[in-house]
């Protein structure tokens, strides 16, 4: 279900030449996260990762490590929706990985609404990183 859309202004990043200049969406839009192993739902907007909208609003069905992409902690499984994902570790979710829909939750940004499973922590996740619950 697809919540209202709120009017923001264009921005453009002041990046050196050379670098990638990037232009926010006019219109930031909400949608609804839906994890059904866990009986849960929360709001999401299209301008915030999956991991901060769940910070956020007090849920923590998943640990937390770098909020960066890079140790892989925060592993999900995209079963529906569309969304789009930042860079991650290819150490941490390979090809394979995310052509089954698996993404890392501090890189994904929804474009519609999302149903969606944590991955349980396996000891490629985890590898050298520190992790600390939600």
């Amino acid at each position: 279900m697809q919540g209202e859309a709120t009017d923001v202004t264009d921005l453009q990043s002041n990046t050196a030449p050379g670098r990638t200049h990037f232009i926010v969406s006019a219109v930031v839009e909400e949608f609804i996260i839906s994890i059904p192993s866990l009986d849960a739902r929360f709001t999401c907007r299209s301008d915030q990762t999956i991991l901060k909208a769940m910070i956020g609003q007090g849920l923590k069905p998943l640990a937390i490590g770098c909020r960066n992409g890079g140790c892989g902690v925060c592993r999900i499984r995209i079963q529906s929706g569309d969304h789009h994902s930042l860079p991650m570790s290819r150490s941490r979710v390979s090809t394979a990985d995310e052509a089954a829909g698996i993404r890392l939750a501090c890189r994904v940004y929804p474009a519609s609404d999302l149903l969606i499973e944590p991955m349980p922590l396996t000891s490629l996740s985890l590898g050298k990183s520190q992790c600390r619950a939600a």
